[in-house]
């Protein structure tokens, strides 16, 4: 097989900044559902294991 062949792409700069922002927005919502995630599986492990959890009110 050849050696991976690069291409160069060119963007108008208004493409480009919609491209990263979209890109942004789309880590934002990433690292939301991960955290969701985690919280979730914080919630089935003190459940299961009987661990009370820290709520809202000690804040």
């Amino acid at each position: 097989m050849k050696e991976e062949q690069r291409l160069l792409q060119l963007f108008p700069i208004k493409t480009w900044e919609k491209i990263n922002d979209d890109y942004q927005k789309l880590q934002h919502k990433l690292n939301l559902l991960i955290g969701i995630k985690s919280a979730l599986l914080e919630i089935k492990e003190s459940k299961r294991t009987g661990k009370k959890l820290q709520t809202l009110k000690i804040f």
